[in-house]
C-alpha cells in the first residue's frame, strides 16, 4: 500500500505531571549542529533538530527507507514507538541522551554488555506520524544539558549501529537564551 501513512499525536496533557511535557507557556529555541544522520543498508535515521526549553529538550527524528513502503518489520516498530512501548531489544529503535555528568535520558532499554545503562529519566514520544517509507517522531526528554551531553541513535535490527553527536554545553546555553516565555507559568 504505497503511499500510505498514519498519525498519532501523543497525548500526554492534562495529567498534572509537568514532567511529561514541554512548558505550554515557553516558545523553544533550535540548538545549532545537526542534522545529524545514522545509516543502516537501505534506511537511514536522522536527527533533524532539537529545541530546548526551560526545563528539557525537544528531539525530532526522521527515518527513512530506501523502498516502496515501510518494510513489514519496520512498521511493528513505528505502531511500538508510537504506542510508547519500553521493551529492550536489538529490534527497537534507540535514542539515547547522555549529560557529562552521567545523567540521561532514553526511549527504550538497549540490551548487551556495550550498551549504557538504563537512564534515570524517560525520552516521552510526543508525536509519530508516517507517510510510506518516511517517519517523523518528536520526543520530549526532561533533562537539559547545560553541561552539554552526546545524542546517540542506534537501531540494529535494522543495521544501525550506535552513533553520537555531541550537544555542546555553549550551543544548549546559548539556545536556552533564545526561549521565548509567552507567559508567566500557571500555579497548579
Amino acid at each position: 500500500m504505497a503511499g500510505a501513512g498514519i498519525s498519532a499525536l501523543i497525548a500526554r496533557s492534562g495529567g498534572g505531571d509537568d514532567d511529561l511535557d514541554p512548558p505550554p507557556n515557553e516558545i523553544p529555541a533550535p540548538v545549532p549542529g545537526l542534522p545529524f544522520v545514522a545509516h543502516g543498508p537501505g534506511i537511514a535515521v536522522a536527527v533533524t533538530q532539537v529545541r530546548a526549553y526551560s526545563t528539557g529538550l525537544e528531539i525530532s527524528v526522521e527515518v527513512r527507507f530506501n523502498a516502496q513502503d515501510t518494510p513489514a518489520e519496520a512498521l511493528v516498530e513505528l505502531n511500538r514507538l508510537m504506542r510508547d512501548v519500553r521493551d529492550p531489544g536489538p529490534e527497537r529503535l534507540h535514542l539515547a541522551l547522555r549529560r557529562t555528568d552521567g545523567a540521561g535520558a532514553q526511549n527504550n532499554r538497549p540490551e548487551g554488555p556495550h550498551q549504557s545503562a538504563p537512564a534515570a529519566s524517560p525520552m516521552l514520544i510526543q508525536d509519530a506520524s508516517s507517510r510510506g517509507p518516511a517517519w517523523r517522531l518528536a520526543y520530549w526528554a526532561r533533562l537539559r544539558p547545560d553541561s552539554g551531553a552526546a545524542l546517540s541513535v542506534q537501531w540494529p535490527a535494522q543495521g544501525v549501529q550506535s552513533a553520537t553527536v555531541d550537544l555542546a554545553a555553549a550551543d544548549v546555553t546559548q539556545a536556552a537564551a533564545r526561549i521565548q516565555r509567552l507567559w508567566p507559568p500557571q500555579e497548579p
